[in-house]
């Protein structure tokens, strides 16, 4: 059993540091870095890490690419597969330069913020637009509870802004998180809600029950001033839409799990049905021949 942490519980933001890379002696180390919801898988280490192995990839030092996680687990779900309907208009940073801290207001309370600035890209696996912001949080240990706010500003073109809420809850006595986000923008509005529990404390099959988590997301996006092709630019519905997702990880041993979700979208163009299977392994993925050292 691990003993209790005094270390501040703070459930991280989308961040530019979800996934780190760094080169040593013909090594790329790229590392899955959310350990306090156990590195789990979402839209941010998905595009950080398509990031980390261009990186590698266009670097002719590099001979092997060593994937890693810091915390206990490697990798531990609660993301479903789809990303969220307000991805596109979410205040999280994207590629740039990002400040941020925390520090105790008091015993119950501690406070988090970060600043950040993006830059334009057109590439396309890293697209995104230039701009600025920022975000703040209040986590309160006792509970296990963040709340915060955030706010972007584009920098160019229309020059629009956008704002979000946060929260989050990790009950200390159940295996379940829960987490929810609002985001507006002149693009649209939109909120989810996800919620995610480990069936470990289920006395029935325990054995199979303590590998397995539920998943489960309601999500509702609402469009704003959007025309069919910023719609397809940004990868948002032109249209108010609605979307159930339910799913399951399975951990077959330390490092590989497989996942599985369903989901049903509504809205005016149609309703449609989303189905998502996966393995998710730890490996090693080597370039080319390693010379004596």
């Amino acid at each position: 059993m691990t003993a209790a942490s005094n270390e501040p519980f703070v459930i991280p933001p989308p961040s530019l540091d979800d996934v780190l890379y760094e080169k040593d002696a013909g090594f790329a180390w790229v590392t899955l870095n959310r350990p306090v919801v156990r590195n789990a898988v979402n839209w941010s280490i998905r595009r950080r890490l398509m990031w980390a192995l261009e990186q590698a990839l266009a670097d002719d030092e590099v001979k092997a690419v060593v994937l890693r996680a810091n915390g206990p687990s490697f990798c531990a779900g609660g993301d479903l597969q789809s990303t969220p309907l307000i991805f596109p208009i979410a205040t999280g940073s994207s590629n740039g330069v990002m400040f941020r801290g925390g520090f105790p207001l008091n015993a119950k309370v501690n406070f988090n913020y970060a600043t950040y600035f993006s830059v334009s890209s057109t590439n396309d696996t890293l697209d995104s637009d230039r701009t600025a912001g920022g975000r703040a949080g209040l986590f309160f240990p006792g509970p296990r509870i963040e709340v915060g706010a955030s706010w972007q500003k584009l920098l160019q073109e229309e020059r629009t802004n956008a704002f979000g809420f946060h929260f989050a809850w990790q009950p200390t006595p159940l295996p379940l998180n829960l987490r929810s986000e609002y985001a507006r923008s002149d693009l649209g509005s939109g909120y989810w809600i996800e919620a995610a529990y480990r069936l470990s404390q289920v006395p029935a099959w325990n054995k199979f029950m303590r590998r397995t988590e539920v998943v489960g997301r309601v999500q509702q996006l609402f469009a704003g001033h959007i025309d069919e092709d910023d719609a397809e630019e940004y990868g948002l519905p032109d249209v108010n839409t609605q979307e159930a997702d339910f799913g399951l990880n399975y951990y077959l041993r330390d490092g590989l799990k497989a996942t599985a979700s369903y989901g049903r979208q509504f809205s005016s163009d149609g309703n449609f049905n989303l189905w998502n299977v996966g393995i998710a392994y730890r490996f090693a993925l080597p370039l080319g021949r390693m010379g004596s050292q």
